[in-house]
């Protein structure tokens, strides 16, 4: 069988009813489609040395995983770019990233009076729950914080949100339509635009990631999600579900190689990278442990690295 590009459709308008209501099953899938890495960092247009140098200055979490980034990351990243293209220091960036990551107040936007306990699981699921488990804790490691919380809900309101940064550092959003028509009374205009600032639209950027991307595309309220088959060999790998790996290659002292021992992601990836760059890569086929068989053509690794 061979593995072409696996697409998931989120209809954005069900979803943003399943998140209003406080449906977190039905809300969970599109959180992790766009909490996943599976986007190669070289398809994009970013930096990979100012990414470096944002992680040095601990404004973005280190990419770990090969290169690869989510949906959140690239909109985060391209959040950094713009506001060093208008000349924001790293000092004030750190305000903005603090804005974003450094508190639970997005918990307010999810739970707003109803008890975390109550809107996370079932009463009767709360006590086969270790007493030590932390639910918001829980809730971060699933990707939800202010920011990621932030960047959906513009996609499901389609809401021109932008982001306000003062001369003095401080951090606001503000929905464009609200300052326009003076709807929001937590606005205040004059603590907003008296003196410098700059502003940028959080809204532009979603969209500006989903064009400049071929793993999203959102077509009439549609938000369609493609899945490499890369990230297919990673859950593999995560799951330890792999027996043999077999390497067919253009090479007549050595057609085949075998793989039996147990590899862990980084060092597959290292070898897929070696004979891609040698050359002799043609396909590969994966032996899982309950016995199923899956080939992988060398035009669906093509963007590994």
């Amino acid at each position: 069988m061979i593995f072409n590009l696996t697409i998931k459709h989120f209809n954005l308008e069900e979803v943003g009813k399943a998140y209003y209501e406080g449906n977190l099953l039905a809300f969970a899938p599109l959180m992790d489609s766009l909490i996943s890495r599976n986007v190669p960092l070289k398809s994009t247009d970013l930096d990979r040395r100012l990414i470096h140098y944002w992680e040095s200055r601990e404004l973005f979490a280190v990419v770990e995983e090969n290169g690869y980034l989510s949906f959140f990351d690239i909109c985060w990243l391209n959040v950094l770019q713009e506001l060093k293209a208008l000349g924001v220091t790293p000092k004030v960036m750190s305000e903005v990233h603090k804005f974003f990551f450094g508190n639970d107040s997005f918990l307010e936007a999810i739970f707003s009076n109803v008890k975390i306990e109550e809107f996370v699981l079932p009463l009767e699921k709360l006590g086969e729950l270790p007493k030590d488990v932390d639910l918001v804790k829980m809730l971060k490691g699933f990707g939800f914080n202010n920011f990621t919380l932030s960047i959906v809900s513009i996609m499901l309101t389609r809401k021109n949100t932008c982001l306000h940064v003062s001369a003095g550092g401080k951090v606001a959003a503000f929905e464009v339509d609200n300052i326009i028509n003076q709807l929001d009374p937590n606005v205040v205009l004059n603590e907003l635009f008296n003196g410098s600032f700059i502003s940028i639209s959080l809204y532009k950027i979603i969209y500006k990631v989903i064009d400049d991307n071929d793993l999203f595309n959102l077509n009439d309220g549609v938000l369609e999600i493609k899945e490499a088959s890369i990230n297919i060999i990673k859950k593999m790998f995560n799951d330890d579900a792999i027996q043999k790996i077999t390497f067919r290659l253009n090479d007549k002292r050595m057609p085949i190689v075998e793989v039996t021992k147990r590899l862990d992601f980084a060092e597959f990836y290292n070898k897929v990278h070696y004979l891609k760059k040698k050359g002799t890569f043609l396909d590969m086929q994966i032996k899982t442990r309950d016995g199923n068989v899956q080939l992988f053509e060398v035009t669906e690794l093509i963007n590994t690295k």
